[in-house]
């Protein structure tokens, strides 16, 4: 009886590490185990082939290893391509993009600090205002291209600016806010991609500064607690197989800035995850380029999984809380989250363990930014990733019809493939933030009319680029921030 080859162990190692590798939930060691143990199957494979294939006299042990080793990665090579041109909507990397410029664009996502400003070149600050027409106030927006937030009147005049305190811990890859907000008090609440969210006072000063895979969005309660998205590699059974994913969970943070509890988000969706989806992962998984690329990342302490990648699946970018009672489909503190990559939004009871509703798919794509207005409705912010045009609209949950929607004319004028986010005022305008264009403006509800626009000044030496805003609120209740009331506006 011949004893087991050296190759069988290896393999059998192989496949234990994966194993403990599900087990434990170390998604980097999953991948490197499992591809490996799939390349030397592949070549035992090949070897057994040639042996069956080949002459007597040929199937010496050099000449059958020499020839496996070759046919093994002949085998691999077709597979890999035609893995790929069956699932031809991806990327180099495996990234499972609907097109090539989304592809482009969600691989910074979020959030490259600069886009191109092509017509829109020279126009900075307040280009349109109707004093008569648009509602009056102050907004706040991120530099984007810089720790630094704004606050700007209707004339875009500077009021006041925050910048990141020096000696606080400074992000590690995206030293740039893209998403801040204001307290009541005047403090500001800032966040940074993938490193960690910040609370800084009225003279820039560090309160807190919490560390974890913070990302897109993240809401204020009235209790002073922060919800924010953050978002880990793992690995998860999908339709029972362990896939290496980037998981989404909503951190629910004390004013004091300490994690209180974590509301994972990625169960919930879990059944609506297609097979196309899991052997798209699974083609990046055996791609060469991607395990040194985890391995890399590893050796160097990185996250294993970027923003955008295959493992992106669900791409959670919202994180509200629900204000209004809606008897028979929410209530107040329930949470309003989104999944971009599923084109999906829903509300979740404040536990996070049930959907309450939901709506989306076939409707929507690639959307943000959804809200809970005063009359129950919700207002989203339609990218229209593939239409090459964006809305905004307005949708009553109870029975899922658009109430109201804002498309320019013509609908190319106003589109952004990513980002974007959108504010019912008082007076029943709308703003818009146009973020691929740096640009935010506010629409009347009936026509659609622009009275009030604003660019971000923050250009390229050139010119020829200038910095995304992700997000320019409007401050409709000043008389809530004492701190507004020290300024002249």
């Amino acid at each position: 009886m011949k004893r087991p080859s050296l190759v069988f162990f290896v393999l059998l190692t192989l496949a234990v590490l994966s194993s403990i590798a599900v087990l434990l939930r170390y998604p980097a060691m999953y991948i490197v185990s499992f591809a490996s143990f799939c390349y030397v199957f592949a070549f035992l494979l090949a070897r057994w082939m040639v042996i069956r294939i080949l002459p007597e006299r040929f199937t010496r042990r050099s000449i059958v290893f020499n020839i496996g080793l070759l046919a093994s990665f002949v085998s691999l090579f077709v597979i890999f391509f035609a893995v790929r041109s069956l699932f031809g909507m991806l990327g180099d990397d495996g990234d499972a993009i609907p097109n090539k410029s989304a592809l482009d664009n969600l691989r910074s996502l979020p959030y490259v600090n600069w886009v191109p400003a092509d017509d829109t070149m020279g126009k900075s600050g307040v280009t349109q205002y109707e004093s008569d027409l648009a509602y009056g106030g102050i907004s706040i927006y991120a530099a984007r291209s810089a720790p630094l937030a704004h606050l700007i009147d209707m004339s875009g005049r500077e009021l006041h600016t925050w910048k990141l305190d020096p000696t606080a811990p400074a992000p590690k890859d995206v030293p740039v806010w893209p998403l801040v907000e204001l307290c009541e008090n005047g403090d500001l609440l800032a966040l940074s991609v993938d490193d960690m969210m910040t609370r800084i006072d009225w003279n820039s000063e560090t309160r807190w500064t919490t560390r974890f895979r913070a990302h897109h969005d993240f809401c204020l309660a009235d209790n002073g607690d922060v919800y924010a998205l953050g978002r880990e590699d793992d690995i998860v059974l999908l339709k029972g197989v362990p896939v290496p994913i980037l998981a989404d969970y909503i951190a629910v943070l004390s004013p004091e800035g300490s994690i209180k509890r974590r509301i994972p988000l990625c169960d919930i969706l879990k059944d609506a995850v297609p097979w196309k989806t899991i052997a798209v992962i699974y083609k990046s998984i055996l791609n060469p380029k991607r395990v040194a690329f985890v391995m890399w990342r590893t050796i160097k302490g990185q996250y294993s999984f970027e923003n955008g990648s295959a493992f992106d699946i669900f791409h959670f970018n919202a994180s509200q809380l629900i204000t209004k009672n809606i008897v028979g489909i929410c209530e107040t503190g329930d949470l309003l989250i989104s999944a971009r990559n599923l084109n999906w939004v829903g509300i979740l009871d404040r536990r996070g363990v049930g959907v309450r509703w939901e709506w989306g798919p076939g409707e929507i794509s690639g959307q943000h930014h959804p809200s809970q207005l005063e009359n129950g409705n919700i207002l989203i912010f339609d990218n229209g990733l593939h239409g090459n045009h964006s809305r905004i609209i307005e949708l009553d949950p109870r029975d899922n019809t658009i109430e109201w929607e804002y498309r320019a004319e013509p609908a190319e004028a106003f589109y952004s493939r990513i980002r974007g986010s959108c504010q019912r005022l008082p007076n029943g305008n709308t703003l818009v933030t146009d973020s691929e264009k740096g640009r935010a403006f506010e629409v009347t509800p009936r026509g659609g009319d622009i009275v009030w626009e604003f660019y971000s000044p923050y250009m390229s030496r050139d010119g020829k680029l200038r910095a995304p805003i992700y997000r320019l609120t409007r401050i409709t209740d000043p008389q809530n921030y004492p701190r507004l009331s020290e300024l002249q506006w």
